[in-house]
């Protein structure tokens, strides 16, 4: 029997696919906890409609990620820190510090799980940090770490 998903089923598929499933499945598991209908011809419109939908929602928002990584390319994130005369710091600098300083200095907020440090940062100097934008777009921002 063919239905439509109207939730993501583990196993079986993400919202708005049409699947072939046993009768059985179908009557006795999916349609009375309403995570899926028949696929008739109207569903199947729906499906199609929402899934072109899906597509341009999913590249508009593409679009505004790789703007974002190129704004974020551009930029460059001054972080005062305490260091010894040696130029060491006391302490170190983490995404934590690198996400506060991005939203401080140029307002844009990441989360700073999405920010990879290429090495730890136990120095005064420049270093380079992976900002991660989801769906494969990503950028490099430019971190110089300064004397407080």
């Amino acid at each position: 029997m063919k239905v439509v998903l109207t939730r993501d089923v583990e196993g079986l598929g993400r919202r708005m696919e049409v699947r072939e499933v046993a009768d059985g499945y179908a009557r006795n598991y999916l349609f009375p906890r309403r995570l899926a209908i028949p696929a008739t011809r109207g569903a199947q419109e729906d499906v199609l409609r929402a899934l072109k939908e899906r597509e341009r929602q999913e590249q508009r928002a593409r679009e505004q990620q790789e703007a974002l990584a190129a704004r974020i390319a551009a930029l460059t994130v001054t972080i005062p820190a305490r260091a010894g005369a040696d130029g060491r710091l006391y302490g170190s600098v983490t995404a934590q510090r690198v996400a506060e300083a991005l939203k401080e200095q140029h307002d844009i907020s990441i989360d700073r799980r999405k920010i990879r440090l290429r090495e730890t940062i136990k120095d005064l100097g420049s270093y380079q940090a992976q900002v991660s934008l989801g769906q494969g777009v990503g950028a490099t921002l430019r971190v110089e770490v300064v004397q407080e």
